[in-house]
Formats: structure tokens, sequence, C-alpha cells
């Protein structure tokens, strides 16, 4: 009942901002967004609490994603709140709980990114997006890895935008996706997470082969785009975040002139972020393996 209410609500207020200002506010460079892209199951909603923890950057909350229309007002309530909570939270398959949680807010990336805008809505998303900086003043972050197929999108509305591509060995990305699909019980028809276009050509197939051309493709397809785009990028590894969670951090801050707030920030990954571990029978890795390689060859 509670997630069928907050899905009318999302629906009853999803459409481009409302103006609730006197004006319209100018994106400066110094307040370019940051996209993390990348596969899923890659360490992506570490990084993004990391980001947003360590360096006080804007982002949408869950009740920010609840109205669209009116989500650099509900940014207010999230600043004068204090943001997000103390600490690293866990999460459900990218789900952070809390009215201050960091969301993905799927709905409104989709509105936004999904297909190419007119030059009003293009507009209007610059202006929301600047006036949430403004309210936060920092640069907002995005996380949600759909966005890792909507580049060129998002660099059609923000061409100054700067990418963080997080990287992961695909055949732990291939085995924490299956791993996640059991757990949800789904079977070999039923896609989960990021759909690349070609998908459903692989129904039917196997599980582990479906995993390995998911992790591989959604990261080339990110790869390739950025690779072409005149867009900022920066390319990291979770085997080196989870290694040396605060040193990464830092290193994004200089690369991508991240305004910091604090001098220095404790990041915790001890429980979060773990090392890649063989969880799967060796015949499972084998065979995510085989077709690991197999797809590598086409990216």
């Amino acid at each position: 009942m509670g997630d069928r209410l907050l899905l009318y609500i999302q629906k009853s207020f999803l459409g481009f901002e409302v103006c609730t200002g006197s004006g319209d506010i100018e994106l400066t460079i110094e307040r370019s967004p940051i996209f993390i892209v990348g596969a899923p199951r890659s360490g992506s909603t570490f990084l993004y609490q990391s980001l947003v923890q360590s360096f006080g950057l804007g982002y949408i909350s869950n009740l920010m994603a609840l109205f669209p229309t009116y989500m650099s007002l509900a940014s207010r309530f999230s600043v004068a709140s204090g943001g997000i909570s103390k600490g690293i939270q866990n999460s459900r398959y990218g789900y952070v709980s809390g009215v201050g949680g960091p969301s993905e807010a799927g709905a409104v990336m989709r509105l936004w990114f999904e297909n190419e805008l007119m030059p009003e809505e293009r507009l209007s998303v610059r202006s929301t997006v600047a006036r949430i900086s403004e309210n936060f003043r920092a640069p907002m972050v995005f996380k949600n890895l759909n966005n890792s197929l909507r580049v060129d999108n998002i660099a059609s509305v923000f061409p100054e935008a700067r990418f963080i591509l997080l990287k992961r060995s695909p055949c732990f990305i291939a085995q924490s996706i299956y791993l996640a699909r059991r757990r949800l019980g789904l079977n070999e028809d039923e896609w989960w997470s990021v759909a690349p276009e070609g998908y459903m050509s692989l129904r039917g197939k196997s599980l582990a082969q479906q995993v390995a051309w998911q992790a591989v493709s959604v990261e080339g397809i990110a790869s390739r785009a950025l690779s072409n785009a005149s867009s900022f990028h920066i390319t990291i590894s979770y085997e080196d975040l989870v290694l040396d969670p605060v040193g990464v951090t830092s290193e994004l801050r200089d690369k991508l002139n991240i305004p910091s707030l604090k001098d220095s920030y404790e990041i915790v990954s001890s429980v979060l972020c773990r090392p890649n571990e063989v969880k799967l029978p060796k015949s499972t890795m084998r065979e995510i393996q085989r077709w690991v390689d197999f797809y590598k060859e086409q990216f």
C-alpha cells in the first residue's frame, strides 16, 4: 500500500519543474553536474554516498524525487534538514532509505534523458539543476546506471557535464547480478536492472550468459559514448575504491575540481564495499568467464 501511494504521488507530480523563483539562475562551470555511470553492481551507490557526504555535493533526495515539478523547492527542505544522514548507509539494490536518502530518481532521469528534449525542456532541466545547486551551494551529482545508456542525451542538455565511469571486473559484476536475480526469484525470461538494446535476444539463454552480456555491454556502451563525447570524464575502478576509498575520492575531487567543504572525511568501507570474492560454484564462474571473454571481443 505504501509503495503504491508513493508511486501515485510521484506520477501526479511528474513533469518538468514549475518555476518557483523570481527568475532563472544560470548554471556556472564551477557547478556543472557530475554523473556516475557504469554497469550495475559496480559499487556506484557507495561512491554516490561518499561524494555527497565527503564534499557536500547537491543531490536528488527521496523526497525531492517524489515531487519532480517542485524539486528545487523540495531541495530547500533537504538542505535545511541537514541532507543525507551521517555515515554511509546500507542500500538495497541502489535504494537508500529515508526522506533525505540519495535517490536514483528513475522517473526523473527517464523524463530528462531517455529521449532528446525540445529546446524549452532542456532550458527547464538546466534551470532546475542550477536552482538546486544554488540551494546546496555546490555542484549536483547524479547516480542512475540507466544513464550509462544515455550519455549522448545528457551531453546535449549539459555539454559541460562531468562523468565518472566506475568499472569493476566484469566477472564479479556478472556474479553479483546473477545472485541478485536469484534472490529476487527472477527466471531467465525476466530481465533485471539496466537493459541495453538487444537484451530481448538473450531471453531463454542461460543466466550466466545473460549476466555476462549485461556486465560487458553496459560498461562498453558507456565507455564508447564517453570516448566519443566532448564532455570531461574520469575512469575509476571498484577494486581501487575498495582498497583506498579516501584516496580515490580525494583524487576525484582534485581531477573534477570539486570544491570541498571539508578538509578530510573518514569513509567507512569495511562492511558496505567489499573486495571481490567468488560466491558461485566454480562451474558457474567458469561459464560466466567464457561468456565475458566472448562478449568483450565485441566491445
